[in-house]
C-alpha cells in the first residue's frame, strides 16, 4: 500500500501522462498547460465522498485549475477517473469550460449543472464538456494503461 505522498507523487504522474497525450492528438496545447498552473490536490474535506466521486476539476480561489482526488480510492479507480478529469482539465485550460455560481460556462454558453445519474449527463445537448470528455476517454485511458501496465 502506497504512502499517502507515493500515492500524491504517483496521481500527478497519470495526469500528467494523460495531459501530455490530450497535447500530443491536439486537444490543448503545452502552453495552455503549463501556463495555467494546475495542480493535484486530496480532498481532505471528502466533498467528492458525497457525490460519488474519484476525482473531479476545479478551481481554486486564485482561479489556478486543479484535479481533486479522493485519495481513498483505490489506485485503479483513480486512474481510470484520472483520465476522464484530465480532459475537463484540458477543456479548463484551453477557456472552454468554466465552473461558475450554480451553471457551468461551455464555449461562453451557460449551463445549469444536472446530477450525474441523470440520463443528459452525457449528452451533447445538455452537457457538452461531458459529451466530449465520454468521447475522448477510451483512447486516453488506453494510453494511460500503456504506460503504466499495473493498471491494466
Amino acid at each position: 500500500m502506497p504512502s499517502t505522498t507515493e500515492k500524491f507523487i504517483m496521481l500527478k504522474q497519470f495526469s500528467v501522462t494523460c495531459l501530455e497525450f490530450l497535447v500530443s492528438i491536439g486537444e490543448v496545447t503545452s502552453n495552455q498547460i503549463n501556463e495555467s498552473g494546475w495542480y493535484v490536490k486530496n480532498d481532505s474535506s471528502n466533498k467528492l465522498k458525497g457525490k460519488n466521486f474519484c476525482a473531479a476539476v476545479s478551481r481554486d480561489i486564485e482561479q489556478i485549475p486543479f484535479i481533486l482526488i479522493d485519495f481513498s480510492q483505490p489506485i485503479k479507480s483513480l486512474a481510470y477517473s484520472i483520465a476522464h478529469e484530465s480532459i475537463h482539465l484540458a477543456q479548463t485550460c484551453r477557456g472552454d469550460l468554466s465552473q461558475e455560481y450554480g451553471y457551468s460556462l461551455w464555449k461562453g454558453e451557460e449551463f445549469i449543472p444536472i446530477h450525474a445519474e441523470h440520463p443528459d449527463y452525457f449528452s451533447k445537448e445538455h452537457q457538452p464538456w461531458e459529451y466530449e470528455a465520454r468521447e475522448l476517454e477510451d483512447t486516453v485511458r488506453k494510453h494511460l494503461y500503456s504506460k503504466f501496465s499495473f493498471l491494466k
